[in-house]
């Protein structure tokens, strides 16, 4: 395992622990998550389940996406199930090659981690497929949207079952076949690069998800997902090592914090050093962040 995800995993853990002594010490533990899924069970089944559970309507996503914020709606879904969603992010990030993301299965806060390299819509399919994994309890790590043959085969079906889902959570099945139907598309259709964008955009996913999406309802060519794998993959490899922009401004450090450590942990932290369980040092130490700017970080976190 390389090193910088052996360190976000660490990481997570502790956070988690933290989180959880700090709820105990408030007399707020979270319930216990007990929503599950099942391997045999049909993906859009599960799919509309988990949709439901996180009670985004189609409506609050074509606003997310509209304004480029899927990835922090879904969020916020997760973190109001008491989910822990942090972000491996900085110069420090491990690559996207090496992970996407994890997830770590527990009965009180479970833990999803994105990769922030990720563009947004990446990194919201990943959310997703990490919370099936949660669904399914198990802990395990990601980083292809596609499951890659040299998996062991069990390990193989999890993942383009959790790949399955995570599609068909953003991209639900009428709304699909409505499209495809319109636009007269079949399981030998080819769709133009133009239309992908288009779509991908509505969604709020990437290309890649999309076309996979389109493929599983045989709504598109597989044919033109083998040829344009290559491409994704080229085009991640461009966000490891994103080239610096020339006006570029750097993100203050309140708004990196929430971005690290999600709203979730940040109010539990904050909760804690308003309630006098924490010092002002003590609450900044666990939240990677100078103590002058502490009440920067509890505005941001707690309004609306």
């Amino acid at each position: 395992m390389p090193p910088k995800v052996a360190y976000e995993i660490r990481f997570a853990q502790e956070r988690r622990e933290i989180a959880l002594e700090l709820a105990e010490e408030s007399g707020q533990l979270p319930v216990k998550f007990e929503e599950r899924a099942s391997l045999t069970e049909e993906v859009e089944t599960v799919a509309a389940r988990a949709r439901e559970f996180l009670g985004v309507t189609p409506e609050e996503q074509c606003r997310a996406a509209q304004r480029d914020k899927t990835f922090d709606m879904w969020r916020r879904a997760l973190e109001a199930k008491d989910i822990l969603v942090f972000a491996m992010s900085g110069a420090h990030a491990p690559l996207i090659r090496e992970v996407r993301g994890f997830a770590i299965a527990a009965d009180r806060f479970p833990v999803v981690a994105v990769n922030n390299r990720d563009k947004t819509n990446g990194r919201a399919f990943t959310l997703l497929h990490e919370f099936t994994h949660l669904l399914l309890g198990s802990s395990t790590l990601e980083n292809s949207l596609s499951a890659d043959r040299r998996m062991p085969p069990p390990v193989r079906v999890e993942e383009r079952f959790c790949n399955a889902v995570a599609a068909a959570v953003l991209m639900p099945p009428d709304a699909i076949d409505q499209i495809a139907r319109r636009r007269g598309r079949g399981p030998s259709s080819e769709w133009p690069t133009e239309e992908l964008n288009e779509l991908s955009w509505q969604f709020g996913v990437s290309r890649e998800a999309l076309l996979l999406r389109l493929v599983g309802r045989r709504h598109a060519a597989q044919r033109q997902y083998t040829h344009m794998r290559p491409l994704f993959e080229n085009e991640y490899a461009k966000f490891d090592d994103p080239a610096p922009e020339a006006n570029s401004t750097p993100i203050p450090p309140p708004n990196m914090v929430l971005g690290r450590y999600g709203s979730h942990f940040t109010r539990l932290v904050l909760e804690s050093y308003r309630s006098r369980r924490l010092t002002m040092s003590t609450a900044a130490a666990l939240l990677g962040v100078q103590a002058k700017y502490i009440p920067t970080v509890e505005h941001l976190a707690f309004r609306t």
